[in-house]
């Protein structure tokens, strides 16, 4: 019958735009679709910041989904941030503080060990300026500088350590490197 010729190329194209579809559903689910905080990933080696093309393999997409974990519960912090600083203002915000404000995260004063426990710092000079520290899965810290006036976003790395910087002014700008982290304003430096 020529009718049914292309009837078998058909099914299998509709089965894989179907499987294309659920694949992108459950990728959102495991974190890169802003979820909710408390997102935490398995370690995976990264060859640079947010999974970058040293990265290759599932490795590389594992590297990206937890840096965007990591973000996305530091954004989230950012959030609670400026509620709990519109009482007492920035200066005055501590760890304690923040902690029962997003379920699944935990803030400490010292150095952050995954995702969902950020580091935190604040500065009380000028108005007050408070910094937080995330540590991806990925080996990057990820990094947050806020004032009531300004955000700045940092990365480093393959970071040795991931701690909050206690800092009084603006961080300068710069490119995210081993051993140093790269500052820019408004949104999370691209690796």
């Amino acid at each position: 019958m020529p009718d049914e010729k292309g009837l078998g190329l058909i099914s299998v194209l509709v089965s894989l735009a179907v499987l294309g579809v659920l694949a992108g559903v459950s990728l959102l689910a495991l974190g890169g679709g802003g979820t909710g905080p408390g997102v935490t990933l398995p370690k995976a080696a990264s060859g640079g910041v947010g999974g970058s093309a040293a990265s290759s393999g599932s490795g590389g997409a594992v590297s990206l989904a937890a840096d965007e974990a990591a973000q996305e519960n530091l954004r989230a912090a950012l959030d609670a941030l400026a509620q709990t600083a519109a009482v007492d203002g920035y200066g005055s915000v501590t760890a304690s503080d923040l902690q029962d404000s997003l379920r699944g995260v935990t803030f400490v004063r010292g150095p952050s060990t995954g995702a969902s426990v950020l580091s935190v710092t604040t500065d009380s000079t000028a108005g007050g300026a408070v910094s937080m520290a995330a540590l991806s899965a990925s080996g990057t810290c990820w990094l947050t500088w806020t004032t009531p006036a300004s955000t700045f976003f940092g990365a480093e790395p393959r970071a040795a350590t991931c701690v909050a910087p206690a800092l009084a002014q603006a961080p300068a700008t710069g490119s995210p490197a081993a051993g140093h982290v790269g500052w820019q304003p408004g949104s999370f430096p691209a690796g």
